[in-house]
């Protein structure tokens, strides 16, 4: 029996319908008290526009829900960590049509993230996991001075706990994207947008960071920012990627905790 209803019927909620009738209702309320000269026409145009706009960003928003939870099953489902670490990334990658992600794994003991999966679709790059080895250094958390390194994006969101949303790396103050530009100038690549977000366990400690990189529109294909809305989403698609890894971690140390008996 299939746990999920249908997408289409997931869309059509009655609390949808509602919705748009409560915008029309106002738009025409708000248009007798301020805009009496306006025709008729014109108003039902503007209310039309109004609630196809409405409907379309709450299908949306409901079909990503949908996603989030089939996204969440199937990753506490995988018993491969190799494969799991893969899919975290493959998953965010979809979900918000990225074109590149990088998962970042936090190691308490030396203060630095290393890099655990490397993907980028235009480049043909799957690295980490079952895919090439990495030989890149990791990212320090702190300085040679102690002092905390928040001119590296992903060490400043595993450090605050927080996401950063960039809309164009060329343009953003605070970071050094140097390593960024060397990547793009050997590579012909262009990096513009990237959405960085921490991976956080049950016990809201930071694990690890997801990158992404060049969101991209649906239809046209162009690179665009990642939807402010949507960092959310990302965010809880992460958290559930952080709860599935550190199960598998603890599942992990008590078999070879039996195997050492």
């Amino acid at each position: 029996m299939d746990v999920f209803p249908d997408k289409a019927q997931a869309r059509r909620h009655p609390a949808v319908d509602i919705l748009m009738q409560k915008v029309v209702q106002g738009i025409e309320s708000y248009v007798g008290q301020t805009m009496a000269g306006v025709p008729p026409e014109v108003v039902a145009g503007l209310a039309d526009r109004v609630v196809r706009e409405v409907r379309e960003f709450s299908e949306g928003q409901g079909n990503h829900l949908y996603e989030l939870v089939k996204i969440g099953l199937g990753l506490s489902s995988e018993k491969n960590i190799d494969r799991l670490l893969e899919r975290i990334v493959r998953e965010a990658k979809h979900f918000t049509n990225a074109d590149g992600g990088t998962l970042y794994i936090k190691d308490d003991a030396r203060q630095a993230l290393d890099f655990a999966i490397v993907q980028n679709d235009s480049l043909g790059v799957c690295m980490g996991g079952s895919g090439e080895a990495i030989s890149w250094p990791p990212v320090p958390l702190r300085h040679e001075n102690n002092g905390e390194n928040h001119r590296n994006v992903s060490a400043h969101c595993a450090l605050t706990g927080e996401p950063i949303n960039i809309s164009d790396v060329y343009d953003a103050e605070g970071y050094d994207f140097q390593g960024t530009r060397d990547f793009d100038a050997s590579t012909g690549y262009r990096s513009r947008s990237m959405l960085v977000i921490p991976l956080r366990d049950h016990e809201d400690e930071v694990i690890g960071v997801l990158q992404l990189l060049n969101a991209k529109d649906r239809e046209t294909g162009a690179v665009v920012p990642f939807p402010e809305h949507e960092v959310g989403m990302v965010m809880s698609l992460a958290s559930q990627a952080a709860i599935a890894l550190t199960k598998m971690r603890l599942v992990r140390g008590l078999e070879n905790l039996l195997d050492a008996f």
